[in-house]
């Protein structure tokens, strides 16, 4: 997606995966949407991104996270419970680096204290990090989906090039919320947006003049604000 809009980077990105594929190596891209939907990438670039396997990478389940803790535990000459192994997997869901950190830990404090570690141990020792995994790190992504529910529209229309007063407004909405939510730059948001970062300026400016002149939209707004806090 980092592609998107940049015509000479892509040209020279076409005539690297040539020379690569031409040479039978593998190739492995990552990116937050498939390739078809992401916005002004040359068709010449989608249809070989194409060419290969796609696969949809999701966070590991519980039954994964499990496994994982398991599978690390055996390599380690303290052992957990089974008990403190589940309620880890049960709580820690964000990624597979932070579920192995949280065992080296209590591993490290069991060794030190010399004594099994329990649940309250573990939470105790965890605390930080499982507060952090009860509240969702914030994302563009995510404003643009929730806004779109709220108005109704197609998470695809916040980066279309549409124009209906319909899509406009909550895509307005959405460039606006993630300005005050995030701090995100504009050429940034311009980035998420498929948009210059003059347009992203003007649409901020756009839903602060409504917001002071009708104030049955700044309830709406404060009101979709909201959802976002934790």
């Amino acid at each position: 997606e980092f592609l998107a809009g940049r015509a000479g980077f892509q040209e020279e990105f076409f005539h690297t995966f040539n020379a690569l594929h031409g040479n039978h190596k593998q190739i492995v891209l990552t990116a937050d949407k498939a390739p078809m939907e992401i916005q002004n990438l040359e068709k010449r670039l989608v249809s070989r991104f194409e060419w290969g396997l796609t696969a949809d990478i999701q966070q590991p389940d519980f039954e994964t996270r499990l496994a994982i803790l398991r599978k690390k535990q055996e390599t380690q000459e303290v052992k957990l419970s089974e008990e403190v192994i589940e309620f880890l997997a049960n709580n820690l869901k964000s990624n597979v680096r932070r579920l192995e950190g949280a065992l080296l830990n209590l591993v490290l404090r069991s060794t030190m204290d010399h004594r099994a570690v329990d649940i309250q141990m573990a939470e105790m020792s965890l605390s930080e990090m499982l507060k952090e995994e009860s509240t969702p790190e914030l994302t563009v992504e995510m404003i643009q989906r929730k806004v779109a529910d709220f108005y109704n529209i197609r998470f695809s229309d916040m980066t279309s090039k549409r124009r209906l007063a319909s899509i406009v407004l909550p895509r307005q909405v959405a460039m606006f919320l993630a300005r005050k939510l995030m701090k995100v730059s504009y050429p940034e948001l311009g980035d998420q947006f498929s948009r210059n970062h003059a347009t992203i300026l003007h649409a901020v400016n756009s839903i602060e003049e409504r917001m002071k002149a009708n104030q049955d939209f700044s309830r709406e707004m404060a009101m979709l604000e909201k959802k976002f806090r934790p």
